[in-house]
């Protein structure tokens, strides 16, 4: 379902098949499009694949954070 934090990874027909929260028809929709298309559970697949590839790690994510720490700490001397 299409939740708060789904627009974060999920992109609708792209990285994933998004229905709209509680509706079941929709969801229903959905789950059967991908059972029918095995080309579009591929293509999303490769696609989500491909996006969190390019995320950036954790590791790259907490020396940017000590950085904006360090910074600031730096700024505040002066």
């Amino acid at each position: 379902y299409d939740n708060v934090s789904a627009d974060d990874y999920a992109f609708d027909g792209v990285t994933a098949l998004l229905a709209e929260k509680g509706n079941k028809e929709d969801l229903s929709r959905k789950l059967e499009e991908l059972i029918k298309n095995p080309e579009l559970r591929i293509k999303i697949a490769q696609n989500a694949l491909e996006y969190v590839r390019r995320l950036p790690t954790w590791a790259e994510l907490t020396d940017k954070l000590e950085n904006i720490f360090k910074e600031e700490i730096l700024s505040n001397k002066k």
